[in-house]
């Protein structure tokens, strides 16, 4: 089983409707953002985002260590790396919860304060666009490359600005 499966099953058992994208693209962006991977800053910031504040079960913890770690390395490298299901549907699925989670995230600072300029509300605004796209519609695999790329782009961005 590949780790979107795993995941995915993973938030299923524990009455989670998320899907494993909207955690890691949350994850990503509060990284990009000064969180520590290993915090429990992190892990509070994600249950209060994602679980009504409530406190999360061990294993969604084990899966945010997991995705949070990851997270850590790829954007200390430059390239951020997604889970990503197979079928084009679960794709695109995928796809629009990875934007929404990372739309969700860009906005907060680890000192507790939140972003307002310019540049993440206009991103902020796109990946909320991205994060309604029609997953019955006709779309190209390059349409995804450019999508990816660009959410990519925008938290390698975000993590150069919050570490300089």
């Amino acid at each position: 089983m590949d780790a979107y499966a795993e995941y995915s099953s993973l938030l299923r058992n524990e009455g989670s409707d998320d899907l494993p994208t909207v955690y890691q693209g949350l994850i990503y962006a509060l990284i990009a953002n000064g969180y520590d991977a290993g915090s429990r800053e992190l892990r509070t910031k994600v249950a209060s985002l994602l679980n009504g504040g409530e406190g999360l079960p061990g294993s969604m913890i084990a899966m945010l260590t997991d995705l949070a770690v990851d997270a850590g390395e790829a954007l200390k490298q430059g390239k951020p790396q997604f889970l990503m299901p197979g079928e084009q549907k679960d794709r695109l699925q995928a796809l629009a919860g990875l934007a929404y989670g990372t739309a969700l995230g860009l906005p907060f600072k680890a000192d507790g304060t939140t972003f307002e300029d310019h540049f993440l509300m206009e991103e902020v605004m796109t990946l909320n666009d991205i994060g309604r796209v029609d997953d019955e519609g006709d779309f190209s695999e390059e349409d995804f490359k450019v999508i990816v790329d660009y959410i990519a782009t925008t938290l390698t961005k975000a993590y150069r600005r919050a570490h300089s």
